[in-house]
């Protein structure tokens, strides 16, 4: 039987947030494994090198909230085939990991997703076939590379006067019987591990990449991340290239890019671009509207331009005044604003009544940005401003061959 089953979908949006809070040039420290972030310390030159070249996706998975399963979509935006992820607890960026090539002929690729019910873990769908991956609960959040079978994923496992907070790392076969690469217990509410990419050459993994997230805070607006941290596989070592006060709200595909929102002069916050092997910044002003700050940042595969999501007001009062914005920015050596689209003028873009926000989801190449609004998946062409339709669902995760 050919795994999967061909569809027609319909959608709404999931938003999801973050932000970030300053960087310096291009620091790195190394701090021992298995002890809490040290204080910050004098930059020095940064130890770890990114990837040479991010890869472009060949297509998408999306999440049409039919409760079956998550959708391909070939880079034409026609759905393909869906692939089961039962009692799955979301399909997005963080809860869903392709561990695998996408090759021609049917869509075979092993997915990790995170369910919770019967029995709450990770999950692998390998050839349509469901079998349990890590079991327990509290994983919070899970990551991995590009079209590589590797895999990292975070846990909370409390104590009786505490919790421990762990960070695991290994490639299919090796994930369910890992040891945590890093384990930290404190009795005080902290900070979780919060994966976001794993370096690794075909089944060897390099390091992980990763930032610390308050555990269990929820609610409007983006969540504060603290730092930037690479785990050395080989040596063990701790790189910090982000200082705890610095707020990540966007890494790059090439894992040499952060975007940091700072909010330390509380009226004049700012969206801060930075490399992090050169120390080269573009910052930009967030709109003197945008009380929530600006998060959700997405670098195009080349770093040529960059895309986020700004909020102000409320949703949750008696008298909503929630309002969004999308921003869209080109880097380089002359860094300008591109694209400033508000809530109102992406509903007029789109051709809908009301669009509550249009936040982005990633690149599909240097040019063009994948959009979540209004249910969909939108294409944003960087260039002229101009959308499209690509296909029905919210973004879950890019395929790669």
């Amino acid at each position: 039987m050919k795994p999967g089953k061909l569809i027609s979908g319909n959608i709404q949006i999931i938003s999801a947030v973050i932000i970030v809070i300053l960087l310096v040039a291009c620091g790195g420290k190394i701090i021992a494994p298995n002890q809490p972030s040290p204080e910050p310390a004098a930059a020095v030159p940064a130890a770890v090198s990114p990837a040479a070249n991010a890869q472009l996706p060949i297509g998408v998975f999306v999440d049409t909230h039919d409760g079956y399963g998550v959708t391909y979509c070939n880079l034409q935006g026609q759905p393909v085939t869906e692939l089961k992820t039962p009692n799955a607890a979301s399909l997005g960026p963080g809860s869903i990991v392709i561990a695998g090539k996408v090759s021609p002929g049917p869509v075979e690729v092993p997915i990790v997703f995170l369910a919770v019910n019967p029995e709450p873990g990770l999950m692998i769908n390998r050839k349509d076939q469901l079998s349990p991956l890590v079991a327990g609960l509290n994983i919070f959040q899970i990551a991995g590379a590009p079209g590589l079978p590797v895999l990292a994923f975070s846990r909370v496992d409390p104590q009786d006067k505490g919790q421990t907070y762990k960070l695991f790392a290994g490639t299919l076969d090796s994930i369910a019987s890992a040891a945590p690469i890093i384990s930290h217990y404190d009795e005080k509410f902290l900070y979780v591990y919060n994966p976001l990419a794993v370096e690794a050459d075909e089944n060897a993994i390099k390091g992980v990449w990763y930032t610390r997230t308050p555990w269990g805070v929820g609610g409007e607006g983006f969540i504060g991340n603290h730092g930037l941290y690479y785990y050395d596989y080989a040596s063990g070592e701790i790189r910090q290239l982000l200082e705890d006060g610095q707020n990540l709200q966007g890494f790059s595909p090439d894992h040499s890019m952060a975007a940091v929102m700072d909010e330390s002069v509380p009226e004049k916050p700012v969206m801060k671009l930075i490399g992090l092997k050169t120390g080269e910044m573009s910052v930009f002003a967030v709109e003197a509207g945008s009380s929530q700050g600006g998060g959700l940042a997405k670098f195009s595969p080349d770093n040529g331009f960059v895309a986020w999501m700004e909020a102000g007001g409320t949703s949750m009062s008696d008298t909503p005044d929630y309002h969004s914005r999308l921003r869209v920015a080109r880097l380089g050596a002359s860094p300008q604003m591109v694209l400033d689209l508000t809530d109102a003028a992406a509903s007029k873009a789109l051709g809908f009544s009301e669009v509550f926000s249009a936040f982005p989801a990633g690149w599909l190449d240097g040019q063009t940005l994948l959009v979540n609004a209004h249910g969909g998946l939108y294409k944003l062409d960087a260039a002229s401003g101009n959308f499209s339709a690509f296909c029905p669902g919210t973004f879950a995760a890019f395929a790669y061959d």
